[in-house]
């Protein structure tokens, strides 16, 4: 009896810690990284930064700078291509939403 109590209260720690993590992520906190205004513009909307990678055929660890690094100014060519991506889920985006 006492193994199963002490599995049972193992999994309830378990579920308690998932849950919680899902409802951040959910919540559009991300579990926690830091996240850029491109980055939370991608969160919201549900988007990967694997899709917008194969969008634009960028890195994904350069997709992920961008993701991450509000200070971090791509170059103009991969701004263009990122913007070209993100026209494609709404066509109302603008460059000076994510850069000055």
């Amino acid at each position: 009896m006492l193994l199963f109590c002490s599995r049972y209260v193992c999994f309830l720690k378990f579920l308690s810690k998932l849950v919680g993590e899902v409802i951040c992520f959910m919540a559009g906190w991300g579990l926690g990284k830091e996240r850029s205004r491109l980055g939370k513009w991608l969160d919201q909307r549900g988007i990967t930064q694997q899709w917008l990678s194969r969008e634009t055929e960028l890195n994904r660890a350069t997709i992920s700078r961008i993701a991450s690094d509000d200070e971090y100014m791509p170059n103009l060519s991969t701004v263009q291509k990122i913007m070209k991506a993100l026209k494609k889920v709404d066509p109302r985006v603008k460059q000076e939403d994510f850069w000055m």
